[in-house]
C-alpha cells in the first residue's frame, strides 16, 4: 500500500514540481525586490493584527530559511510562508474582517463559500500577480501571503498512518480536480508534451472526481487534518509541500518558539528550527545549485499603486 501510495503520488507531484522550476519568468533582480518588500509589508500588517490578539506568527518554508541563511529573503524567492496553530487560526478569521478587509482578502477552505486554495492566503487587494502555471481564476492572480495551519496530530500509530494516509488521498484527488478544471492552459500543456501518461492519468482521474467542486475539496482536506487534542505529543503542516506525515515533530520542537531576524525585523521561528529546516532542506546551509533554484515563474506583475 505505501509502496503504490508512494510511486503514484510523488510521480505526479514531481511532475508539476519540474514543470514549475523549468519555466521560471524572470522580472529583473529590481522588480524582485520591490515583490520581496511588498509581501514583507503584508507580513508586518498581520503580524500587527497578530501581536494585537496575542496570536503567535510562525515563519516557515523557505521564509525560515532565509531568516536563519541570509537573515532575509533567499535572494531569488518570490513569496512568504507563515504559520499558526489552529486555535489562533480560528482568532484570527474572527478578527480578519474587522482589521484587514479594508486593503485584503483572505481565501481559505472553510471561511469561504468558494475556497479556491488549499490552504488560506491573504491576498492583497489591488495588485497583480500571476504565475506561469496559474489558476485561471483572476480573483486570486494577487500578491499573496501564504498561511499553513500547525494541526495536532493523533498519539495512536495506527490512527495516525491511517489519519495521514487519507489526508494525502485527499489531497492528490482535489490536485487533480484542479489540474482538470482550475489550471491554465500552460499547466495542461506542458505535461501534454513533456510526459503524455501522466497527463493522461491526471486529466483522467480529475474527471471522475469532479462531481465535487474544487473548493469542496478544499473544505473536505481542511476538515480532515483536523485533530481535536489539544495536549497530542506530536503535532504537524499537513497541507504544506511535504504533505501530512512530512514535518511530523513533537509539540516541543514547535513550541514556544525562538526569535530570529528577517529583514531587519525580529521574527518567530518554531522552537527546534535545525531539527524542522534539515527535514526540509538536508543541508540547509548550502546553496542549491541555480537549476534547483525554483520560484513561481512570474509572467504578470503588478503593485496597487501601479493601477
Amino acid at each position: 500500500m505505501f509502496i503504490l501510495k508512494g510511486l503514484f503520488c510523488e510521480h505526479l507531484l514531481v511532475a508539476d514540481q519540474d514543470a514549475r522550476s523549468s519555466s521560471v519568468g524572470n522580472i529583473g533582480p529590481e522588480r524582485l525586490r520591490q515583490l520581496q518588500l511588498c509581501l514583507l509589508g503584508i507580513y508586518k500588517d498581520v503580524r500587527h493584527v497578530c501581536d494585537k490578539y496575542e496570536i503567535p506568527l510562525y515563519l516557515m518554508g523557505g521564509s525560515a530559511l532565509g531568516a536563519v541563511r541570509h537573515k532575509g529573503f533567499i535572494p531569488w524567492d518570490d513569496d512568504l510562508d507563515v504559520a499558526m496553530t489552529r486555535r489562533d487560526y480560528r482568532r484570527f478569521c474572527e478578527v480578519f474582517e474587522q482589521e484587514l478587509s479594508q486593503k485584503y482578502t483572505l481565501n481559505a477552505p472553510n471561511y469561504c463559500d468558494n475556497a479556491r486554495v488549499r490552504f488560506p492566503k491573504v491576498f492583497l487587494k489591488d495588485s497583480r500577480f500571476r504565475s506561469t502555471f496559474d489558476s485561471e481564476d483572476e480573483s486570486i492572480q494577487k500578491i499573496f501571503l501564504d498561511i499553513f495551519i500547525i494541526d495536532n496530530i493523533p498519539n495512536n500509530t495506527f490512527v495516525r498512518v491511517v489519519k495521514g494516509c487519507w489526508c494525502d488521498f485527499l489531497e492528490w484527488i482535489c490536485g487533480q480536480v484542479y489540474f482538470y478544471r482550475g489550471s491554465d492552459g500552460n499547466m495542461r500543456s506542458y505535461l501534454c508534451e513533456n510526459n503524455k501518461p501522466i497527463y493522461c492519468v491526471k486529466m483522467t482521474i480529475g474527471f471522475l472526481f469532479s462531481f465535487l467542486s474544487f473548493h469542496k475539496w478544499n473544505d473536505l482536506i481542511d476538515l480532515a487534518v483536523q485533530c481535536k487534542n489539544e495536549k497530542s505529543t506530536y503535532c504537524g503542516l499537513p497541507t504544506d509541500a511535504r504533505h501530512y506525515f512530512g514535518n511530523i515533530m513533537k509539540r516541543e520542537a514547535y513550541f514556544p518558539g525562538t526569535l530570529g531576524e528577517f529583514e531587519g525585523e525580529s521574527v518567530l521561528l518554531f522552537q527546534d528550527w535545525d531539527q524542522y529546516l534539515k527535514g526540509m532542506y538536508g543541508e540547509y546551509m548550502q546553496l542549491p545549485p541555480e537549476e534547483k533554484r525554483a520560484s513561481h515563474g512570474i509572467v504578470e506583475l503588478r503593485f496597487p499603486e501601479e493601477k
